[in-house]
């Protein structure tokens, strides 16, 4: 069972499961979205193979591994006021 924050479920992580998905057709994929720190909990009850997690820097009892990073991109209107402030 894979554990995941919602906000990451798209993009890499669906082609990374999708990848994994061809490679490995036997092998079924159930998919849990809560929070960072839920999942978390999950992983140490047991409850989860493997957890999806953001905005947790160190989990000592856990092995992490960092995977990517990911620009925060604002859009905004043409005429918006702050285009002309250079944000």
């Amino acid at each position: 069972m894979i554990g995941l924050h919602g906000s990451i479920a798209t993009g890499f992580l669906a082609d990374l499961r999708q990848r994994y998905r061809a490679a490995h057709p036997a092998i079924e994929q159930s998919i849990v979205e809560e929070s960072s720190s839920h999942t978390l909990a999950m992983i140490r009850e047991g409850k989860l193979d493997v957890a999806f997690i953001v905005n947790v820097a160190n989990v000592p009892d856990c092995h992490c591994r960092h995977l990517w990073n990911e620009a925060l991109v604002i859009a905004l209107p043409a005429a918006h006021p702050l285009v002309r402030l250079g944000v």
